[in-house]
């Protein structure tokens, strides 16, 4: 994939922001770098120009704008150092305004309403990198019962919203405000917990936005069809499973390892609420290749094309085996 000049330049903006959002000591410059990232980011959305972009560019600059207006609103009475009682009022709006930003239900309306009409590219930047700097910004926040609520909106919300879904994006939306209910879950303990969980989750996401982006998959009935080999279906639908939590890959691991880190400090009922969306999770994305894995379909010849994409998805395989082994290990 190349891209335009212009495209690099909002990129390295994009980039940038977030970097001045996560370095900044106070919340001011953290809202300015936020407003970089997000100035930079509706170019990139905007890039390919027709109806659907406009109006996906407009739904998320309005409801970014929204949470930018409470953040620095709230900042601004932080910075006036009043009573104790009204800068516990100002942090509860400041982490909201970080929850709308990074798309935790139940401020996640938005999110899957952006993701269904962009690239996978864009989708992938979402997913990852747009949510750095709101949760590293979260982790300054003490564990309170607003973070109880938001941890256990998102998980359901990740896992029922998941349920029924055609469209393949919006599937990985859902997926990921799932997975971003653990995320939150690790940063309230420290930075060093939530960096390992996301990186799993990054290295596990990147192949797949990257077969879906590659193979042109947009429902989940394309799928099932017969378009693809079945050996290629098998591959990427275990990389979906490693996603999901299906040991003995990465991504269980990463669940693993924190349940182990939280089940002290956080209530049984967060436990639970989270395992249990772990399994709906493992359900529909059983769903998604049970038919093609298992339907007497004619057997379809191996293109080029997909002898590349199958190469990168056993190497990405191989790497969640040998990583998860390693972390065992360690």
């Amino acid at each position: 994939m190349f891209f335009k000049n212009y495209q690099l330049t909002f990129m390295t903006t994009t980039f940038l922001g977030t970097l001045m959002a996560v370095s900044s000591n106070s919340w001011i410059l953290c809202w300015i770098g936020l407003e970089i990232n997000l100035m930079s980011f509706i170019p990139l959305i905007l890039s390919d120009l027709n109806f659907k972009s406009t109006e996906t560019a407009i739904k998320y600059f309005l409801t970014q704008a929204v949470a930018s207006v409470i953040l620095i609103t709230a900042a601004s009475f932080t910075a006036l150092q009043m009573k104790n009682y009204y800068l516990e009022s100002m942090n509860f709006f400041l982490f909201l305004a970080l929850s709308i930003k990074a798309g935790l239900a139940p401020f996640h309306i938005w999110f899957p309403q952006v993701t269904e009409f962009i690239s996978w590219f864009k989708c992938f930047i979402i997913f990852t990198w747009q949510k750095i700097a709101p949760f590293m910004l979260i982790i300054n926040f003490n564990i309170s019962v607003f973070t109880y609520f938001i941890i256990i909106m998102s998980a359901t919300a990740g896992a029922v919203g998941g349920l029924n879904q055609m469209s393949s994006k919006i599937l990985l939306t859902y997926s990921s405000i799932s997975h971003s209910a653990w995320m939150l879950m690790l940063a309230s303990l420290s930075l060093k917990f939530w960096t390992f969980y996301f990186l799993i989750y990054f290295f596990v996401l990147s192949p797949i936005i990257f077969a879906m982006n590659f193979l042109n998959f947009k429902k989940i009935k394309e799928i099932n069809s017969s378009k693809i080999n079945l050996k290629t279906k098998l591959m990427l639908s275990t990389l979906i499973m490693s996603l999901g939590g299906l040991p003995p890959f990465l991504g269980f691991l990463s669940k693993l390892i924190a349940l182990t880190v939280a089940v002290k400090t956080f209530p049984m009922v967060i436990m639970i609420t989270l395992v249990a969306s772990s399994l709906v999770s493992l359900y529909f994305y059983t769903k998604m290749f049970f038919n093609s894995l298992t339907a007497s379909l004619p057997e379809k010849k191996i293109s080029s094309s997909e002898k590349k994409i199958n190469k990168f998805i056993i190497f990405s395989l191989a790497g969640n085996l040998i990583l998860s082994n390693l972390v065992l290990l360690i």
